[in-house]
């Protein structure tokens, strides 16, 4: 089961969206601040000059989303699988935070994606004129069974 997580999160790295690309090397460091949380009521970037990173990277979220994701079982045992697509917000302390699904599959791969977003890890907050902002991402949240647990 692992092993079809990670094959497909493996697969979704090419896939992986966000709303720009931050071309610095992503680094481990966790050392910034943490704001407090703030009134949702700012304005939302889809891209700013330094967007948000989660802590150590891409490869770090892809691991932690792995180690994270819970596949319903009563999904499992109905065979379902498939690509949910998830936006949130990474506001101005870093927390994932208005998850909504764009593209649903079922609501209970659904709820599951909802929840991994809102267990996220404080990301480092994007920049835009050396304020931190909240800016939009989107990502596939890709479930797939192995040959074992598919339905039959």
């Amino acid at each position: 089961m692992k092993k079809a997580l990670f094959l497909l999160f493996i697969l979704s790295v090419g896939q992986f969206i966000s709303c720009g690309t931050n071309k610095s090397i992503l680094k481990s460091d966790t050392s910034y601040v943490e704001a407090k949380d703030e009134p949702e009521t700012d304005k939302v970037y889809q891209a700013v000059e330094k967007m948000p990173e989660f802590p150590g990277g891409k490869q770090r979220l892809l691991d932690w989303v792995m180690k994270s994701i819970q596949y319903p079982a009563e999904a499992r045992e109905m065979g379902i699988q498939g690509r949910v697509i998830v936006q949130f917000v990474v506001n101005k302390s870093g927390k994932a935070v208005e998850p909504v699904i764009v593209q649903s599959l079922h609501h209970l791969l659904d709820d599951e994606a909802i929840r991994l977003i809102e267990s996220m890890p404080r990301w480092k907050p994007g920049e835009e004129k050396g304020e931190p902002v909240r800016v939009k991402f989107t990502m596939p949240i890709n479930f797939r069974l192995s040959e074992g647990n598919k339905r039959r």
